[in-house]
């Protein structure tokens, strides 16, 4: 998708300023969000419907436990490492019926951390902001226009678009897509599929520590920060820019 692609979408509009030198253009550029667990806070809307999405389906319910662990993960690929033992058509019966329950908020409203509004309208000016997720596009789309988040984000790119965390792919193509290097890039997330995702494709990484996985989890992974409040994450943007910029790393 391109940046015309992305406006017909929704998304803004951007193009890099070819008269700008290249030790005049920052380190970082592009920030790169994860979805569900780092902007929204909707990890207990996903344990539910996955539950009830399972024993409507006639199987044992997964604890919220493992169903955590999973978060990030396309739906598919979820449900399939939630139950390996069932068929194709099993783990797609369980999908259709989780993306019903999630359309009818039987796990509760998903709604952005406190916070995000404001940290988003300060981010918009000096980087390019944008989504890679685990959801599909139509999943997507809807949970945007529902908490009208849509004009902070330039482009997206969901698990059935490309290929899915932790391949590096969404990111390759976020960061191609705006004429940049992986190295421009800062992805944040609160799992370990995205820093995984991030690392692979040679971008930046930090994370939140209130989303699906643990902090202790998350420092196997050595993210340049780790922030228990999405309105520290300014300030931690400030401070890696200023030491990439120092160190030309």
């Amino acid at each position: 998708m391109s940046s015309n692609d992305a406006q017909g979408c929704g998304f803004g509009e951007y193009s890099l300023n070819p008269t700008m030198s290249l030790s005049a253009r920052p380190a970082l550029e592009i920030l790169i969000f994860d979805w569900d667990g780092t902007l929204m806070d909707s990890t207990g809307a996903i344990v539910t419907c996955m539950q009830l999405a399972f024993a409507e389906r006639g199987f044992d319910s997964p604890p919220p436990s493992a169903i955590r662990r999973t978060i990030g993960l396309s739906l598919e690929h979820a449900i399939a490492t939630l139950a390996p033992e069932l068929t194709r058509a099993g783990c797609a019966s369980i999908a259709n019926a989780y993306r019903r329950l999630y359309a009818l908020d039987r796990g509760g409203n998903a709604v952005p951390f406190g916070g995000v509004l404001e940290v988003l309208e300060a981010l918009q000016d000096e980087y390019l902001l944008a989504i890679a997720t685990g959801k599909s596009r139509r999943g997507l789309d809807r949970a945007l226009g529902s908490v009208d988040l849509t004009k902070y984000f330039l482009a997206s790119r969901c698990a059935d678009e490309s290929a899915p965390k932790p391949a590096p792919d969404m990111i390759l193509e976020l960061v191609s897509e705006f004429g940049l290097e992986p190295h421009h890039a800062l992805v944040i997330g609160d799992t370990t599929f995205d820093l995984e995702m991030a690392r692979n494709a040679g971008a930046h990484y930090g994370c939140v520590s209130y989303g699906a996985h643990s902090a202790t989890e998350l420092a196997e992974n050595n993210p340049w920060f780790t922030i228990s409040d999405i309105t520290d994450l300014p300030q931690e943007i400030t401070k890696l820019q200023t030491l990439l910029e120092n160190t030309g790393a």
